[in-house]
């Protein structure tokens, strides 16, 4: 399991996160407080709370994929 920060302001900004989610054979959570959501479900995704820093969680023990997948959302990494 890896994790990172992210934070994701404006809506068209979900809708590219999950299409870049999407794009991976393995699962990734996105976790707000107590609330998880799937990374790849646009649905979920829009009902978490904008403007709030979320923990994005890869399953994937390939940590090459892992290293790719932090490229395509470096976007969104914050430091908090």
């Amino acid at each position: 399991m890896n994790s990172v920060k992210v934070k994701i302001e404006k809506v068209n900004d979900v809708a590219v996160f999950v299409s870049h989610c999407s794009a991976y054979d393995f699962d990734i959570d996105v976790k707000c407080g107590r609330y998880i959501v799937d990374g790849k479900s646009l649905m979920g995704m829009l009902s978490m709370s904008p403007n709030h820093t979320y923990e994005v969680i890869a399953n994937t023990s390939d940590h090459e994929a892992y290293l790719k997948f932090l490229g395509d959302i470096n976007l969104w990494i914050c430091e908090e």
